[in-house]
């Protein structure tokens, strides 16, 4: 008997809506965004492995961000305040800039940010990370 099982990948929270704004409201080439986060751990998943659920940063900038990220969440585990202060300094340090991080399980933002420079992120099961570069 042949007992193969399909995998599915694991279920993202689903960003609600990505329009552009009005052009005179904030300055040229600004993006607003809106996402609901989704714990995983309620899921049933388990992972170790970043996964990303949306991303506009140039590649080079977006696996330095991962990898910043993941070496937060392993420092600090659920500390949250923690992970997003060393990554926000950390940003700092390697690209310069206003970078914004918000850390948690569950919660709702809406922003503008700076084009190509957004990163929402899971690390481990349950701690959704989004990056962004102020305008």
């Amino acid at each position: 008997m042949n007992n193969v099982r399909m995998l599915t990948p694991p279920p993202m929270a689903k960003s609600l809506s990505t329009t552009d704004i009005d052009d005179s409201i904030i300055g040229k080439n600004t993006s607003r965004v809106h996402f609901q986060t989704t714990s995983l751990s309620n899921m049933g998943r388990a992972f170790t492995h970043p996964l990303i659920q949306d991303c506009n940063m140039p590649p080079e900038i977006r696996m330095e961000a991962v990898y910043l990220a993941m070496v937060s969440c392993e420092r600090y585990k659920k500390n949250y305040k923690k992970i997003a202060k060393d990554l926000h300094v950390r940003l700092m340090k390697k690209f310069g800039g206003e970078w914004n991080i918000i850390v948690g399980e569950n919660f709702g933002l809406q922003i503008a940010y700076d084009p190509k420079s957004l990163l929402y992120m899971f690390c481990g099961i349950d701690i959704a990370i989004c990056i962004w570069k102020s305008l």
